[in-house]
């Protein structure tokens, strides 16, 4: 919305400071629990805002209090512990977002939380791009290290969980380290899952970017033209566009044999 309204270059002849207009915007987070204040998350975010007008203005700040998670309410340990009773596992898993949960403190605490409530940390996941995504979007390489450091403040017991890992469209890949190979600055990247079973558990590399954000970005590793998978990837691209193409065109005969 920011570069949005900038791009528009209203003017603004009323305004003392600029002579077009321009959005500032405190932003807050809450995670709502038994005995929390909405009022108060509203007070932070009126706060950032006024950060954002002593800074210039056109921008955007954000509280600077971390989005931790809250113990949870009497209800809710109760309807966990009912769900355990049953002989049912809960396994949790969250995206990494930029502004919201992009400490290693924060994740540490919460596999904590889970595995006191008798719940299996599972993911930590990339999300996809679904709109807005330059403000929330956290460089693989970092969300490595946030891992990273999250996962070496935690007892064996919350190790079971895995990532930073994508749900890309040849499978859900894992960034399993970033190291020096021959010289050349590598990530070290596995299939956990794969549109091919051959695929799954191998490991592939590409070469280290500090602004990727997502599989897409990256690029082969060691001068190879494109990742062993792509091959593949583009089969099964087109048996899929085959078959989708065949199911539209006896849709249609069936149609016209309807109406005849």
């Amino acid at each position: 919305m920011n570069r949005t309204v900038g791009a528009m270059n209203l003017r603004h002849k009323g305004s003392h400071g600029r002579d077009h207009l321009t959005i500032s915007a405190g932003v807050a987070c809450g995670i709502p629990s038994r005995g929390h204040d909405p009022v108060k998350v509203l007070e932070k975010a009126d706060q950032a805002l006024y950060r954002a007008k002593r800074a210039g203005r056109d921008c955007v700040k954000q509280d600077s209090g971390a989005c931790r998670l809250d113990e949870p309410a009497p209800a809710v340990q109760a309807a966990i512990k009912r769900i355990l009773a049953t002989g049912a596992q809960i396994r949790c898993q969250a995206p990494l977002v930029r502004h919201i949960n992009d400490k290693p403190e924060i994740w540490s605490d919460m596999w904590q939380k889970q595995v006191t409530l008798g719940a299996v940390p599972y993911y930590m996941f990339v999300p996809r791009d679904t709109g807005p995504q330059h403000y929330f979007e956290v460089p693989l390489a970092d969300a490595f290290h946030i891992f990273s450091e999250a996962y070496r403040g935690v007892s064996g017991l919350c190790r079971t969980v895995r990532g930073p890992s994508m749900s890309a469209t040849p499978g859900k890949v894992l960034i399993d380290g970033i190291t020096d190979i021959g010289g050349e600055r590598v990530f070290a990247l596995k299939f956990i899952q794969g549109r091919e079973p051959e695929w799954v558990n191998r490991i592939f590399f590409a070469r280290y970017d500090e602004t990727a954000t997502w599989l897409d970005d990256l690029r082969p590793a060691f001068g190879e033209k494109q990742f062993f998978f792509k091959p593949g990837l583009r089969l099964l691209k087109s048996v899929q566009s085959e078959r989708f193409a065949q199911r539209q065109k006896e849709g249609a005969e069936e149609a016209a044999l309807e109406c005849a």
